[in-house]
């Protein structure tokens, strides 16, 4: 038997709808079909995952504070869009996969954008 819980959307963070696709039918959000949560499967098995999305899935769910510190930001962006696009990967379709967005969230998107804010920042005095 599969044991299944409900999560808040990773996509709208559980509102149901997107803001800022409110031109595009109504902003409903099309990951959770406007219900602002997602049927989760407890029970799957992470072993059947690509070794190469378990590495970087298990690096990201070991993170703390200094994990990311001495990253650069193109190491930084890579694990964002790892993040972020790893629960929408139909492998990782678990809490397994919502543990790494949220991992990120907490640990990594802080430094991801103090690291693109010094990258902005620099840009601007090269122009």
């Amino acid at each position: 038997m599969c044991e299944t819980r409900q999560e808040n959307c990773f996509k709208c963070d559980g509102k149901g709808y997107i803001e800022a696709f409110g031109h595009y039918a109504q902003g409903v959000c099309f990951a959770c079909k406007g219900s602002g949560t997602l049927t989760v499967n407890v029970t799957a098995a992470r072993g059947d995952l690509p070794a190469d999305l378990k590495t970087k899935a298990d690096f990201l769910l070991a993170a703390n504070e200094n994990t990311f510190a001495g990253l650069s930001y193109a190491r930084l962006a890579n694990a964002r869009n790892f993040a972020h696009t790893y629960v929408m990967n139909a492998a990782a379709r678990d809490v397994y996969g919502l543990s790494v967005l949220n991992a990120w969230r907490e640990f990594g998107e802080p430094h991801f954008q103090a690291a693109q804010t010094v990258r902005l920042e620099k840009s601007r005095k090269l122009a």
